[in-house]
């Protein structure tokens, strides 16, 4: 009975216990209430509302249209550029002393064949020769010089007046020979200029005359770009050893050959034929330029009527090939006739009205080509006897410029 009474008042207890708490929570709740809303965030006011002022309309204007542009078409190819006509200035210095009769004699005969040497590389080149006639102090001269000049003619007239004389003694001066010719030639410029001296002679130099050196001037001909190659004519020792050290110091050759050059000149059965096409094709020329000018031509005209048949051969075979008959040929210079003022005409073309001079000079162009090309023809058999009939034997001055002219070429883009 106790046990259940005990169990009574204990649920009795914790009803009211409950009961309490409940009543606690509920007359708590206005004050909790209140500090809840106070710790709730405020609430959010909206901005407010501003007009937006609607933009005016862009003015009219053109419709633009992106489209992707069509390819552009290829451009078109460069046009060539025309090569430029390699050139070849020689000059020999000749010891015109009265040892080197023989050389001077064959050179005056060969002249015309050195220049066709000259003439044969690939591209053919356009080609100028000077002079250095050298002996010693005490003689008739020192030196002589001749000007470069595209005018064989004129070179072969120069070459006449050498004369074997004086000497006699050893050395020579050679080096005033060498200096004329590096100093006091008008040499072109360019890198397609080739540069070459040819020293022909059998005395050594004298070293340290009018303070003038063989090593210096091989030193200043390499700077200047011109190649000294020396031909001994015959066997002194002394010679060799300077003509050597001028070669190697300036980038030449040395050779030695006979006392005369061993220029030796190969008659064959076409050579009468080509003189007289020679003479025909000087028929064809129109000197222009002023008297003095016109003059010269005809004087160079009248040397090369005066050569015998070989040297007239070679004449004609260099003129065909080169395209050249005379510095103031109108056809050679590629001139227009009714560009050239009547004061500078021949007579007989000044003459005549302008369609007739045109009409002559077209007469007078295909007249030479027919020339050229039967000169061609021969020349070419003529080559093949004297190649087949030229004696062996010991190197000649022909051979040392044809070697020297076969590994120097390329320093102006020629093939020999």
């Amino acid at each position: 009975m106790y046990s259940a009474n005990k169990r009574k008042v204990t649920i009795s207890i914790v009803v009211a216990a409950a009961l309490a708490t409940l009543v606690a929570l509920l007359l708590a709740a206005p004050g909790d209430e209140k500090e809840a809303v106070a710790s709730a965030p405020p609430p959010r006011v909206a901005p407010p509302v501003v007009p937006v002022t609607p933009l005016a309309p862009p003015p009219p204007g053109p419709v633009v249209e992106h489209r992707v542009p069509p390819p552009a078409p290829p451009a078109p190819p460069a046009p060539p550029v025309p090569r430029q006509v390699p050139q070849v200035d020689v000059v020999f210095a000749l010891d015109t002393t009265g040892s080197m009769g023989g050389l001077i004699e064959g050179a005056k005969r060969k002249i015309w064949a050195i220049a066709n040497q000259v003439l044969a590389g690939q591209p053919k080149p356009d080609v100028r020769i000077g002079l250095v006639g050298y002996r010693d102090l005490g003689d008739e001269y020192v030196t002589r010089r001749f000007a470069l000049s595209e005018d064989i003619d004129e070179v072969y007239s120069n070459l006449q007046s050498f004369r074997a004389e004086g000497g006699g003694d050893t050395p020579e001066h050679v080096n005033l020979a060498l200096a004329d010719a590096i100093r006091r030639m008008k040499w072109r410029q360019g890198g397609n200029v080739l540069k070459l001296v040819f020293l022909v002679g059998d005395a050594p130099p004298h070293e340290g005359r009018q303070g003038l050196y063989s090593s210096d001037l091989a030193a200043e001909a390499l700077r200047k770009g011109i190649v000294i190659n020396t031909v001994r004519c015959g066997n002194a020792y002394d010679t060799e050893q300077s003509w050597r050290k001028i070669a190697s110091a300036s980038g030449g050759m040395f050779t030695s050959v006979r006392q005369d050059g061993a220029m030796v000149a190969v008659a064959t059965p076409v050579d009468s034929r080509l003189k007289d096409l020679n003479e025909r094709l000087s028929r064809t020329l129109i000197p222009v330029g002023d008297a003095e000018a016109r003059a010269g031509a005809g004087r160079r005209a009248k040397i090369n009527a005066s050569m015998d048949g070989w040297a007239q051969a070679e004449s004609a075979k260099f003129r065909a090939r080169s395209g050249k008959l005379d510095s103031t040929d109108l056809l050679s210079k590629g001139m227009d006739v009714d560009k050239v003022k009547d004061e500078h005409l021949p007579a007989p073309v000044a003459a005549m009205p302008k369609p007739a001079r045109k009409a002559y000079v077209e007469k007078i162009a295909k007249e030479r080509e027919e020339l050229k090309s039967e000169i061609a023809k021969l020349s070419s058999e003529r080559d093949r006897i004297i190649k087949a009939k030229r004696p062996a034997g010991a190197p000649a001055v022909d051979d040392a410029i044809g070697a020297a002219l076969k590994k120097q070429g390329g320093k102006a883009g020629i093939t020999y």
